[in-house]
């Protein structure tokens, strides 16, 4: 397999929000858009999460604090971006919830909040005037322990 190449210039004057944007892929690719030349906003729930993502991302980063499963921290977040840069051109829709459980543990309840956490992130904040990019929702899928 051979090396990528990098695209410094690639989403050079793109704004792009990370949801989850803290850790591992989330983290990773707020990186990469970064790099490539996007000013990057994250999200998380956990502030000092958010000031180490942010440093590590580097001089096009910014954070904002919050729940996207709350749709008031959703507004805030929404509203934030608006003021600071006017639009928002990628969505990088990552963060998720969930509980191991037993299977038969498992309520409607913690499926309409592990479903409703990207979905809702992806509606509040791919719409509206200020609005015109892309969205993208990722799903990590792991192999089951019985296998």
């Amino acid at each position: 397999m051979s090396a990528q190449k990098l695209h410094t210039t690639k989403h050079e004057g793109k704004i792009a929000l990370v949801t989850g944007g803290t850790s591992g892929i989330g983290l990773a690719t707020a990186q990469r858009l970064a790099l490539e030349g996007a000013k990057v906003v994250v999200t998380g729930r956990r502030q000092p999460e958010l000031d180490a993502a942010a440093q590590k991302i580097g001089r096009n980063a910014s954070a904002v604090r919050g729940d996207i499963a709350n749709l008031e921290n959703l507004d805030v977040l929404v509203g934030a971006i608006k003021e600071r840069h006017g639009r928002l051109d990628i969505l990088f829709a990552n963060a998720g919830t969930g509980e191991l459980l037993p299977l038969g543990a498992i309520t409607e309840a913690h499926g309409r909040l592990a479903i409703g956490v990207r979905h809702r992130a992806q509606r509040r904040c791919s719409g509206g005037e200020h609005t015109r990019g892309r969205v993208c929702g990722l799903r990590a899928v792991t192999r089951p322990s019985w296998r």
